[in-house]
């Protein structure tokens, strides 16, 4: 599963993209006719994730404009392949917590369970106890 460091908050439907571009020293970003420039680019993600009124693990539909069109290309490939990868990661923890639900893999050791969902026993023991903390047995539902 994933690390929660590494992975992304929040990702809209349908977020706005955002053209950064270097300019001689200074990466440039404009917002809803407001625009910042600095010549350090996480100055500038900091901008755009205060004024879109995002936190640090939000996603960012950025698109680059370095003054290499190549490079331009290759960072836009990685950065949808970091969300496809993440949204794929999303969906397996989501598949996983609901194998985890079912009374049959309540059954299994964590170990069983591990190799069902190729997980290691230590994270079926993590997500187990994270299931226990937010609906904790004997709970009543009100």
């Amino acid at each position: 599963m994933a690390d929660p460091r590494r992975t992304f908050q929040r990702i809209d439907h349908d977020p706005p993209t955002i053209v950064v571009a270097r300019d001689g020293r200074e990466w440039c970003a404009a917002i809803d006719g407001r625009s910042y420039q600095s010549p350090f680019l996480v100055r500038v993600d900091r901008w755009v994730r205060r004024t879109l009124d995002l936190t640090d693990r939000a996603w960012v539909n950025y698109e680059f404009r370095t003054g290499d069109p190549h490079i331009d290309k290759l960072v836009g490939d990685a950065r949808q392949t970091r969300l496809a990868a993440y949204l794929a990661d999303a969906q397996a923890q989501e598949a996983a917590r609901v194998v985890l639900l079912d009374h049959y893999s309540r059954a299994l050791s964590q170990r069983e369970v591990g190799v069902l969902l190729c997980l290691s026993h230590q994270r079926i023991h993590q997500l187990r106890a994270e299931m226990e903390r937010a609906d904790p047995p004997g709970a009543v539902d009100r």
